[in-house]
């Protein structure tokens, strides 16, 4: 069977679309939502901001079964 991911994040010059978000969900056996984008960047800086865009930190504390808290703005 092998080892499951919980979640991909896939690195490219620009966000992944819908239609290959469903696809690499697909083939690697996961939901959808677990597809996370990880675009190129001008800064550094501006990563968490799109994880953040994406839920990620949410999605990890209700697969490690924590309490979501809400982030600050």
């Amino acid at each position: 069977m092998g080892i499951q991911p919980d979640f991909v994040i896939t690195r490219g010059e620009k966000y992944l679309d819908q239609r290959r978000k469903d696809r690499l969900a697909l083939f690697c056996n996961m939901h959808k939502d677990d597809i996370i984008s990880n675009p190129d960047l001008p800064s550094v800086y501006e990563i968490p901001m799109v994880l953040h865009q994406q839920e990620l930190e949410t999605k990890i504390m209700k697969k490690l079964g924590l309490p979501v808290r809400k982030s600050r703005p």
